[in-house]
């Protein structure tokens, strides 16, 4: 069950265009808006960001938002928050999902970047799915997803720079995603 919490993370952080550094402060835990067939949104409010050390930025609302329904088409948000529910995650005041203790319990400590990494690559081994050599993960490689296919799309840089959280008056950020 925890590799399910950790690949619904992974799910989480890539459909939000997220860091993992983004969900270590979390105000509450995940909230579900969606119909009946399952479609619509899954939010989690943070305050805690990358970008929190700039003074003009600290303690500003983060919300970060995903489709309920991801890339493949299935409600992954809903069995997400129910698997969280089963292994007792609420987040609210402390990380979306905590760092995971060698007997396999989840503790009140952060999953650090550095460890997510590791939980990417096992995760993605254990799903049998193999990268090239030349494909190198880091946890910003979730945030960096979906940017990037947007650009390939050719999906304007101005709603790709709003998607982003690229507030710079200049587009060399939401340049490098592409």
């Amino acid at each position: 069950i925890n590799d399910r919490v950790l690949a619904g993370l992974l799910a989480f952080l890539t459909h939000a265009r997220a860091r993992f550094g983004d969900v270590h402060v979390c105000d509450d835990g995940p909230l579900l808006d969606v119909d009946s067939s399952g479609r619509g949104f899954i939010e989690l409010r943070v305050h805690e960001t990358k970008v929190t050390n700039r003074p003009n930025r600290r303690r500003k609302l983060l919300p970060l938002v995903a489709l309920a329904i991801g890339v493949t088409g299935k409600p992954w948000a809903a069995e997400w928050l129910k698997l969280r529910k089963e292994v007792g995650l609420c987040a609210k005041g402390g990380p979306l999902v905590p760092a995971i203790s060698a007997s396999g319990v989840f503790t009140k400590g952060r999953l650090r970047s550095s460890e997510g990494i590791i939980v990417l690559c096992e995760t993605l081994q254990r799903m049998q799915i193999v990268l090239p050599e030349e494909h190198r993960l880091g946890t910003h490689s979730c945030k960096a997803t979906l940017l990037s296919w947007m650009a390939k799309a050719e999906a304007p840089l101005a709603i790709r720079k709003m998607l982003g959280g690229h507030s710079s008056s200049t587009d060399e950020t939401a340049l490098l995603y592409s």
